[in-house]
């Protein structure tokens, strides 16, 4: 583990009196109805036990935008792949994800987080710690998640090792690990934090080192309000509370305590001006 137990119960403490201020400082308005937010559980980001019960920095987050807007939510237990399906279809109202112009299409993105996508390599397999230089070594074979996208230089990538036929393409995160765990990709490119949980779990952690690209854009993630799902209201309510400066910096210390520190190499906060 990578916080020690005072750590997390002086977090547990920040969260709690966090979450007092807001609820005495919250204005009468709520959501009209209980908002659902269609998640693949992952920790430390959410975990779910036996009796359906979450727990995590999500949740930990929902709880203070619960407290400071009275709105109540229901967490769906979906694949990654699904959830995304669900917040274009109207079928859910909150989704949590890396922001694409695609997903811009039909959903209202709140940022929470700015990150340079990683690239994730098995230590064996590294002739170098140059980022650029392990993205041109010829041996690497690469596992990609259908359907990111870190800009153009990441889609110019894809298709030369496509073509080169050193990448191939996974729907979900934890099929990547397991296959750099069997020595049959040696390399990824993604958020690190998305891949902390799925390499723990197999003990690769200890086998990979994560870079930071900064060659390449900064991407986002946060949260997705669903354009079809949810009324103008309902959204207005959502989109002040999470997006405002104190819910924004609370996120962050959520993150930056319960991820390892490789994984928070290439994480910052979005900036939020002051009202």
């Amino acid at each position: 583990m990578w916080m020690n137990t005072s750590a997390k119960d002086l977090l547990r403490a920040v969260v709690f009196l966090f979450t007092l201020f807001t609820s005495i400082q919250s204005a009468a308005a709520t959501c009209s109805r209980r908002i659902h937010i269609a998640i693949n559980p992952q920790g430390p980001a959410l975990t779910v036990n036996a009796q359906k019960q979450v727990s995590g920095i999500l949740s930990d987050f929902f709880s203070a935008v619960e407290s400071s807007t009275q709105c109540q939510f229901v967490w769906d237990f979906v694949p990654r792949a699904r959830a995304i399906h669900y917040l274009k279809n109207g079928q859910t109202d909150i989704v949590f994800a890396i922001q694409t112009d695609e997903r811009n299409q039909y959903a209202e993105f709140v940022p929470l987080i700015e990150f340079y996508p990683s690239v994730i390599v098995l230590k064996e397999a590294m002739k170098s710690e140059d980022p650029e230089k392990i993205l041109e070594q010829n041996n690497l074979q690469f596992g990609l998640v259908r359907g990111y996208n870190f800009g153009p230089i990441y889609t110019e990538f894809t298709r030369k090792t496509k073509q080169a036929k050193r990448a191939e393409e996974f729907v979900e995160v934890e099929d990547i690990a397991k296959k750099m765990l069997a020595g049959q990709v040696h390399a990824t490119i993604m958020s690190a934090t998305v891949f902390v949980q799925a390499a723990e779990d197999i003990l690769l952690d200890t086998k990979i080192q994560a870079i930071p690209l900064k060659q390449f854009p900064k991407a986002r993630v946060g949260i997705y309000l669903a354009n079809q799902s949810l009324n103008a209201e309902d959204k207005k309510i959502l989109r002040d509370a999470i997006a405002s400066k104190s819910q924004n910096e609370l996120f962050f210390r959520l993150f930056k305590a319960n991820y390892p520190a490789w994984a928070m190499k290439a994480m910052t906060p979005v900036p939020v001006p002051d009202k």
